[in-house]
Formats: C-alpha cells, sequence, structure tokens
C-alpha cells in the first residue's frame, strides 16, 4: 500500500472515531427553566445519521485499502471525493445530535451548531412558513429565521404553542402542516 493510500485510509478512520466520540458525548445538554417543550431528533433518527456516518468511511477504507490504482491522480480524485462524501454525512451527524429547538411562554429558540443560538419571541414573530421540500417550518421575524423541522421529537408542543400564541394570519401558509402533526 502507498504512502497516498495510507493517508486516506487513515483520514476516514479519524473521522469514524470523531463520530463515535460525539455520538458518545450524546445529545446537547440544554437547561431551559419554563420551557414548554425541548425538541430534538430522536433516538432512531440519531442512531441511522450515526450509521450512515460510519459507514460510508468503512466503504472508503475498504475501497481506497484493496483496489489497485493506475496513478497517483486518479487516486487523490477518488479518496477527495470519498472523503468529502464521508464529510457530508458527518455534517448531518452533528446537526442531528446536536441541534436542538426550545419553546417557552415567551418564544422559540433554536440552537444550531452551526449558527449558535437564535432566537424570537412570539411578539417580534411576522410569519410562519413551510417548506415541504425540507419539511420544515421556517418562524421569521425581527431578521431573523428558525427553522423547526417536522422530524424533531415534540413537534406537537411547537404546534399547539405556535397556534395559541399567534394570530391565524401570522401562520396561514403553514396551517395545512401545522394541522397534520399528531
Amino acid at each position: 500500500m502507498s504512502t497516498l493510500q495510507i493517508v486516506f485510509v487513515v483520514l476516514p478512520a479519524s473521522l469514524m472515531l470523531l463520530w463515535l466520540i460525539l455520538a458518545a458525548r450524546g445529545p446537547r445538554k440544554f437547561e431551559a427553566p419554563g420551557a414548554i417543550a425541548v425538541l430534538r431528533y430522536g433516538p432512531s433518527l440519531r442512531t441511522l445519521s450515526l450509521a450512515l456516518a460510519m459507514l460510508l468511511p468503512m466503504i472508503m477504507i475498504f475501497v481506497i485499502a484493496v483496489f489497485l490504482w493506475r496513478n497517483e491522480k486518479t487516486l487523490i480524485y477518488a479518496g477527495s471525493s470519498y472523503l468529502a462524501t464521508c464529510l457530508a454525512a458527518g455534517l448531518a451527524h452533528i446537526e442531528v445530535s446536536r441541534g436542538l429547538v426550545c419553546i417557552t411562554e415567551e418564544g422559540v429558540t433554536r440552537i444550531s451548531p452551526w449558527k449558535g443560538r437564535v432566537t424570537l419571541k412570539w411578539t417580534e414573530v411576522e410569519r410562519v412558513e413551510y417548506s415541504s421540500l425540507n419539511s420544515v417550518f421556517v418562524v421569521i421575524g425581527a431578521g431573523r429565521r428558525i427553522r423547526v423541522s417536522r422530524y424533531l421529537s415534540g413537534v406537537k408542543a411547537f404546534a399547539d404553542t405556535l397556534k395559541r400564541k399567534l394570530a391565524t394570519e401570522r401562520f396561514r401558509p403553514a396551517i395545512t402542516a401545522l394541522d397534520a402533526i399528531r
């Protein structure tokens, strides 16, 4: 095995270790006094994201180590492509394991590994839309956006609180999706 192959085997193995450490830490800890609900992705979705984040580097390690490469350029192209794919799956795992939404009587807070903490008070909410393509509610107001996935556990509490706190005109574009939540 060439030095370049070893590098392209060690990199995904390191990524796998990183994803395992992240999974072992568990979901983000969040204390919210007076919270109606803290919405997170459920254990089945977290497990699926971890499985995907682990499977792709395993495939990469197998392909890079076992196949014979015609030249170094082909190996670099293949290794870089596989590595980018492994990173994309890992980023999804980070989002699923570290993101959360907190619903309170005062407003909604989204904590994301990418954008940090974003809070909107119910009085600041201008409108709520629904993206059927991404299955997310988009709460818009005060120049900020908070995305609330339909796949978060406890999304019913979000829908109920939103209907109770906002006038119907503000969430009319999302009313069908809100009514469909059980």
